[in-house]
């Protein structure tokens, strides 16, 4: 998929992860639409995009209909039709199950996989009118490769996993393709959090920049699936076939304990 001059949504943009995505998508050419929560988050983005970036920072909370609905119109009014979605969002709740209330359950299952599934509902139509155009969704290898004291946010992970599976099929004729990237924790607070509350090791984390080299390159290439390492591919496969050896990597790492903290990257 040819990048340069192409417009492009991105959410999330304001954490380290969304940062990175737009500088790469600022250096292939793209025109963006930078999406955040938070105004100043969006100030510190565009203030490190390379010179003479075309980006315009919106700020909409996606979790809401009236954010989605903001950044259709923001779509149709600039561009009137889009080429790539990159959706980012990340929201950890780390505990045991049985410790976690309504709330931060059902904040794991809207931030990571209701309301990006709402969102690419709200911008299926501009995007077939840009075809061929490609969703880009930032998942996590914790989505396939499940990890004690993360089961709501695992949960969510691998819904936003079969939701692009199906979506790939289902958007296909119609010349808009489907990536899913599945990605380590990274090395900010959400990765600190998954750090000190599982068994994932500190070895265990991604880059935000080795992230959105791999994403921007699995949608130059039309890539259906990425991983940000290599080797997690095997491991989601190990997890497929032979789950009892993660089932007893994970039991020889030893026990965590009960503490939860919550997190959001949104």
């Amino acid at each position: 998929m040819r990048l340069d001059g192409r417009c492009a949504v991105l959410t999330g943009a304001g954490t380290e992860v969304g940062r990175a995505v737009a500088a790469e998508a600022a250096r292939l050419g793209m025109r963006l639409i930078l999406v955040d929560r938070v105004a100043e988050r969006l100030d510190v983005v565009r203030a490190h995009l390379p010179s003479g970036s075309d980006a315009e920072a919106l700020v909409a909370d996606i979790a809401h209909p009236i954010g989605r609905r903001a950044v259709h119109a923001a779509v149709a009014r600039r561009f009137g039709h889009l080429h790539l979605l990159v959706s980012h969002a990340d929201f950890v709740v780390a505990g045991p199950l049985r410790e976690l209330d309504d709330e931060d359950i059902a904040a794991a299952i809207q931030i990571n996989l209701t309301a990006p599934t709402m969102l690419v509902r709200e911008l299926i139509d501009l995007m077939r009118a840009a075809a061929p155009a490609r969703v880009a969704v930032v998942g996590s290898v914790l989505g396939e490769i499940g990890q004690p004291m993360l089961s709501a946010y695992t949960a969510a992970k691998c819904g936003l996993r079969g939701l692009t599976s199906a979506l790939r099929r289902e958007l296909a004729p119609f010349g808009v393709g489907v990536t899913y990237v599945a990605a380590r924790p990274v090395s900010t607070d959400v990765g600190a959090v998954h750090q000190r509350h599982t068994m994932v090791s500190s070895s265990w984390t991604c880059d935000p920049v080795r992230l959105a080299r791999r994403l921007m390159s699995a949608v130059v290439h039309d890539k259906d699936v990425a991983y940000e390492r290599s080797g997690d591919r095997f491991l989601a496969l190990v997890e497929r076939l032979w789950p009892g050896l993660i089932d007893w990597s994970i039991v020889r790492r030893g026990e965590v304990g009960p503490e939860r903290q919550d997190v959001s990257a949104r």
